[in-house]
């Protein structure tokens, strides 16, 4: 699947505003992606929220569908923007080495015209040259590698921060569905025939995972009744590794007696979701 953006926008910015009641922080929206496992990412005016796919589909059929509990969750994911200022490059400036003046030519001179001290010819000192200037760049390079440091420190703790809120998301999420399993698998049967005269045929019960996790065992009770309301006999059907969003169908056997059935989910098993 591609993320695709501004998917359900009409159903996100609704439900923003019912968060907005419990973190008055969160911004409006701008722009959101639905990213490969659903979970919607969104742009907001002074940061971004991560929405889940099931309170968006749950609070598009229906807000009440979605819990107290859920929207407190979901509100807290809100993270805020961080303004940093960045810092100015640091101007380095070099000063040339001074160019020596060329020495002028000197005229032919008799050499009892020269200056003599101590019987040596009288000469000026040379004036010292200026070595290049080193020191301002290393306190520029020193600069650099401090902003780079601190730049790389400031992105590490973003990245651990925002991997901190996405587990706290999940486990919150997986901690709904667990709590409220039986709101998220669920079992129906099909249109069945029966005999005035005793006997079901043509019944199949089906069971649908409303959740990203896989259901490794569901087992349901199917229990055939008389036309005097008694029980005629229970069979179990064991419905394994339902997919996430998705609905399994096994047929029921037939009965030569009874002319109504019920049905029920005995229990469900996910080690996803540490049910076993």
């Amino acid at each position: 699947m591609q993320p695709q953006l501004d998917a359900n926008r009409h159903i996100i910015e609704p439900l923003l505003s019912r968060l907005k009641e419990l973190n008055s922080s969160i911004g409006s929206y701008e722009k959101s992606i639905q990213n490969e496992d659903f979970s919607y990412v969104v742009k907001l005016s002074n940061g971004k929220i991560v929405l889940s796919n099931e309170i968006v589909d749950d609070f598009g059929l229906n807000p009440a569908f979605v819990t107290e509990e859920q929207l407190k969750w979901a509100a807290q994911s809100f993270v805020p923007s961080t303004i940093t200022t960045a810092m100015p490059k640091p101007v380095i400036q070099s000063t040339p080495p001074p160019t020596s003046p060329l020495p002028k030519e000197q005229p032919t001179e008799k050499a009892t015209d020269s200056p003599v001290v101590n019987n040596r010819s009288y000469q000026q000192p040379e004036e010292k040259k200026k070595g290049f200037p080193f020191m301002p760049i290393i306190y520029a390079v020193a600069l650099l590698i401090i902003i780079i440091v601190g730049i790389n420190m400031y992105n590490k703790n973003e990245q651990e921060n925002t991997a901190r809120l996405e587990n706290e998301r999940k486990t919150a999420i997986m901690n709904g569905i667990r709590n409220n399993i039986r709101s998220y698998v669920t079992a129906t049967r099909s249109n069945y025939n029966y005999s005035s005269f005793g006997g079901i045929w043509n019944l199949s019960i089906s069971v649908t995972n409303s959740t990203e996790y896989m259901m490794d065992d569901v087992r349901v009770k199917v229990r055939y009744i008389k036309a005097d309301g008694e029980t005629w006999k229970d069979e179990y059907l064991d419905f394994s590794y339902i997919r996430p969003y998705s609905t399994m169908t096994i047929n029921a056997p037939n009965s030569d007696r009874g002319t109504s059935i019920s049905y029920e989910i005995l229990y469900i098993k996910s080690n996803a979701l540490g049910l076993r």
